[in-house]
């Protein structure tokens, strides 16, 4: 068992870490934000049983070949040619509460960026006395300032797991929820002249043979493609497998999903994360297999079909991946992972990086080093000059949670992390949700959760982090 952390989730929307060998507070309590590390993510839609094992046997022989294109990288081309690179050790994270909901666990924060520069974030929003009455809720920066609003309206329903992304001018987004009594996914653009309807991507494909779908992340390429990857429980088998849907510049579904990441024998999918290369191919990660003893599973077609591989360590918990592409030609994953404590019994998390070119997975590299401590999954992305940047919690000797961010400027180095939440020892800031580079200073911005300490019922708030140079 991982004994680093794992989360419990009462609902999706009162999800507390728990460390080994905590205890559990009153969730309401004022000490119900004073909580341990932090590992991997899950919904009321995805209970966490242990009769998850094994893997797939089939995994060997659909395993990735050498296949792909050279060039296969970022769906943006190139550098930013002639601009050097800012200094991330620099300058000051300033901070701002970016939701303003009291008494509810806002949760699951995402930004992106337009290409003029301007921000828009979701999250997931529970009612402040129903949890299980949840919406997805968006944001615009305007003038400085955010403006928020519903993007449902559901009652007594948990829309959950938004994914955000942007190109051009279009922002786009996508979650997962059941308002007719199964979990699909939904789908919405907003091109400036306001949102489309709540598109159900997924019921229309189930006749007689229904499935929960959940989980969904949503990836854009260069050439206006869309693609969805997302968990799907089928009925027939009550196996969760990760598949694929792609959409046209609409957002109108091109055909069925695939499936891409078989559900292993005896367990489970969870969490993917998919991202277009420069050429146009399509990645997906995914952590699959017995709780606690997840592989990282990663497909693509860049072969020309889909083909996917296990990355199996033994003895070792590999969970909660993100996937980024970069501008050398480039895919990047990092990952937490469980490897044995320096000094203490048991395992603790880090984070784990590794290179992917060529649709060939490179050496996974060590992110992070802190000891006995766990990090919690991370948030991720890559700059216009090729960085990867990677954000996480971890405890401080007061056993609150701060936000840190490192990144490697030649590209597997990883520097000493930086705090990105000084000043706050007594309160916790953690669950780095995203970070996204805004175009106009090719800058980072974080969204991750703090908790409002003292308050009852519990409240959390959704922060946004931006990196101000001097």
């Amino acid at each position: 068992m991982n004994c680093s952390a794992r989360l419990l989730c009462v609902s999706l929307a009162a999800c507390l870490w728990i460390g080994c060998g905590e205890t559990l507070p009153p969730f309401s309590s004022a000490d119900a934000a004073h909580l341990a590390d932090a590992s991997v993510p899950s919904d009321a839609d995805l209970d966490a049983s242990a009769e998850d094992a094994g893997a797939d046997a089939g995994a060997e022989d659909a395993a990735l070949d050498d296949a792909g294109s050279e060039d296969a990288g970022i769906e943006d081309a190139g550098t930013d040619a002639g601009v050097d690179a800012p200094d991330l050790a620099q300058g000051e994270w300033v901070l701002e509460q970016l939701s303003q909901t009291p008494g509810t666990i806002s949760h699951d924060g995402l930004i992106a960026f337009t290409d003029d520069g301007t921000g828009w974030a979701a999250w997931s929003e529970p009612d402040s006395e129903n949890l299980m009455d949840q919406d997805i809720w968006v944001a615009r920066q305007s003038a400085g300032a955010w403006q928020a609003e519903a993007r449902t309206r559901e009652t007594g329903v948990q829309m959950a797991f938004p994914t955000l992304a942007a190109r051009g001018s279009t922002v786009h987004v996508a979650f997962s929820g059941a308002p007719a009594g199964r979990n699909a996914v939904f789908y919405s653009r907003n091109d400036g002249s306001g949102w489309s309807v709540n598109a159900d991507l997924t019921s229309d494909f189930e006749a007689g043979a229904p499935c929960s779908n959940v989980q969904p992340s949503l990836a854009l390429a260069a050439d206006g493609a869309i693609a969805i990857a997302y968990v799907s429980r089928p009925a027939a088998t009550d196996k969760r497998e990760v598949r694929v849907l792609r959409l046209d510049a609409t957002g109108t579904p091109l055909g069925a999903p695939e499936t891409v990441i078989p559900a292993p024998a005896e367990g489970h999918c969870y969490v993917p994360s998919a991202a277009f290369d420069r050429a146009g191919k399509l990645h997906v990660v995914a952590d699959c297999g017995p709780i606690f003893a997840e592989d990282i599973y990663y497909a693509s077609d860049a072969s020309g079909a889909w083909r996917f591989e296990a990355w199996s360590t033994p003895d070792r918990d590999d969970a909660d991946p993100k996937i980024a592409a970069g501008p050398d030609g480039t895919v990047s994953v990092v990952w937490l992972a469980s490897p044995p404590c320096e000094t203490t019994a048991g395992t603790c998390g880090e984070i784990f990086f590794r290179h992917i070119r060529a649709g060939v997975p490179g050496e996974e590299i060590k992110v992070t080093d802190s000891g006995d401590l766990s990090e919690s999954p991370p948030a991720f992305t890559v700059d216009p000059f090729g960085r990867p940047i990677v954000a996480f919690h971890l405890m401080n000797a007061q056993r609150y949670a701060d936000i840190f961010v490192t990144w490697a400027d030649d590209g597997t180095t990883f520097v000493e992390p930086r705090l990105l939440t000084p000043g706050t020892d007594m309160q916790d800031d953690w669950m780095p949700w995203s970070i996204a580079i805004d175009p106009l200073t090719d800058l980072p911005h974080v969204l991750f959760t703090t908790i409002l300490g003292g308050t009852d019922p519990l409240n959390s708030e959704i922060v946004h982090a931006r990196l101000e140079l001097e």
